[in-house]
């Protein structure tokens, strides 16, 4: 955990676009809204009742959804919590950031995400904005470099209810400097190891002896119905706790007086896989399970009851929320705005990414997943075929020629070679037991 200190820069291109005056904080800026950026790690849409879910998994999400926009056919651009993070938080695609680009070096040894990467906090701080950011650690810690643009930075929020209180906290002393205040809350609530609880309102009622710890998810084959029934009722216990802490954040910054002029944004780093194309908890495969994740905005200036079927990746969050602001878009960042406003990468694909491995590349409805190192090629209708079952390209081997074609344009367009400098993470022993705690006995390259 870190408070108000200015961090080293480095000295890169995205650095010195956006820390004119880092030497003192800048003059407060009136009229300006708050942004709480809300990322819940594993959550997935179609287990939310916004997006259909008949379990009554998230009635203040749901309310969210009602009294704000939802997106219906959002995509996290990058996977891995740390690369979609760092996307998250620049607006840059990670062919771009490099960050966490080579999943199997990055098993080994982990980077950070330079500060210079950080543009939507960087920018809102640039323009008199106050910072913090409460995380539950991992992939979302300080060990990774996600501290950098941040004037307050908590990365042991203990979880969804304590994190959401020193979120709070933290927006409170915001406000009380007279300033605007961008606040991001991490958590892993929804993400594995899922406990048990007893507590009167979560999923119960399914009669098993499975134990659904990380390490055992990892290693199961295909589960019994009572065993996934088990594991489903657990995740879905985790979304409601999730819900009752967002819902107990709400209540404290009602009090305080920060939601009267504030945006929420509200999505996932990426979704959760149940074995619908191989093993559990599979998190290198762009299958929609994974990929597709829920996007809500709420608050000041946004139009209630707005449901949005547009493509858009988890890139275009950042630039849209600083225009919400009405300050300049860095010209670095290269998402698009999420209500359709024209900008000079309009134009633009969706393509999501796993590192350098493997490609999503979007059409209206199909879909063409590609493994460019192994010739290896899926194209998937997604209208008809929303579980990517059926591999058109055995019928229609031609089609893939345009979304081959377009990546092949996306990749000139955004790819970058030594843009930003590259660091080592250092993690602590703690550090280190509490990434294998969350990721598994295989979870990397922590050193300490």
């Amino acid at each position: 955990m870190r408070t108000g200190n200015c961090p080293q820069l480095f000295v890169t291109l995205i650095t010195l676009t956006i820390l004119a005056g880092c030497g003192g904080p800048p003059p407060a800026v009136q009229g300006l809204p708050h942004i709480l950026l809300v990322t819940v790690d594993g959550l997935r849409p179609d287990h939310l009742g916004a997006y259909g879910c008949p379990r009554n998994t998230s009635p203040f999400i749901d309310r969210l959804a009602r009294e704000g926009s939802i997106w219906t056919r959002a995509y996290t651009s990058t996977l891995g919590t740390t690369a979609s993070h760092a996307t998250l938080l620049s607006g840059l695609y990670q062919e771009t950031s490099r960050v966490a680009l080579d999943p199997q070096a990055e098993a080994k040894t982990r980077t950070e995400v330079p500060y210079g990467l950080l543009l939507l906090p960087g920018t809102l701080r640039q323009h008199g904005y106050r910072t913090a950011a409460v995380t539950d650690g991992g992939n979302a810690s300080e060990a990774f470099g996600f501290d950098g643009a941040f004037d307050d930075f908590d990365d042991e929020g203990g979880g969804a209810v304590s994190g959401a209180k020193k979120l709070a906290r933290l927006v409170e002393k915001g406000q009380r400097r007279g300033r605007p205040v961008f606040a991001w809350w991490q958590t892993y609530e929804v993400h594995p190891p899922w406990p048990a609880r007893d507590d009167a309102g979560y999923f119960t009622g399914a009669v098993s002896d499975f134990v659904p710890t990380t390490e055992n998810l990892l290693k199961a084959g295909r589960l019994s119905p009572e065993d996934m029934q088990l594991v489903l009722d657990r995740y879905d216990s985790a979304i409601l706790r999730a819900d009752l802490a967002l819902r107990m954040l709400f209540a404290e910054l009602e009090r305080i007086g920060a939601l009267e002029s504030c945006i929420v944004v509200l999505t996932s780093a990426h979704g959760e896989t149940f074995g619908e194309h191989g093993r559990l908890l599979a998190r290198d495969k762009l299958y929609e399970e994974l990929v597709h994740v829920p996007l809500i905005l709420w608050g000041s200036g946004i139009k209630a009851g707005r449901e949005i079927d547009s493509l858009i990746g988890s890139a275009d969050i950042p630039p849209t929320l600083i225009m919400r602001t009405g300050l300049p878009v860095p010209e670095l960042m290269k998402g698009r705005d999420l209500y359709g406003i024209s900008r000079n990468t309009a134009g633009s694909a969706l393509v999501i990414q796993c590192g350098d491995q493997s490609y999503a590349v979007f059409s209206r409805w199909r879909k063409l997943i590609a493994w460019p190192e192994a010739g290896r090629r899926e194209l998937y209708d997604l209208y008809h075929d929303p579980d990517e079952s059926d591999n058109i390209v055995r019928y229609y081997p031609e089609a893939v020629r345009p979304y081959v074609d377009r990546l092949a344009k996306w990749k000139e367009q955004y790819g970058s070679s030594g843009m930003v400098d590259r660091a080592e993470a250092r993690f602590s022993e703690e550090q280190a037991a509490r990434l294998k705690h969350l990721l598994g006995p295989d979870a990397a390259g922590a050193k300490y």
